[in-house]
């Protein structure tokens, strides 16, 4: 979160956002496509419990999901 906190944005969706502004000046090939995935992926992130939108949020932050394994 603190990498999102220094940058301002909140959760993936500003992110995909923010990454829709920055292709927007410097990536037009690929803006087409960033723009069509906005709206699902919001609706697929909104869709989420609290418990998976934390997954989510460590996954776009570093890339990496690990699987926390109850009573080992």
């Amino acid at each position: 979160m603190d990498v999102l906190i220094k940058t301002g944005l909140k959760t993936p969706n500003d992110e995909l956002s923010r990454a829709f502004e920055i292709a927007q000046s410097n990536y037009g090939g690929h803006l087409a496509q960033l723009k069509k995935l906005i709206p699902p992926f919001e609706a697929f992130y909104n869709s989420q419990s609290d418990e998976q939108k934390k997954v989510t949020d460590t996954l776009f932050r570093t890339g990496k999901y690990e699987k926390k394994h109850k009573g080992k």
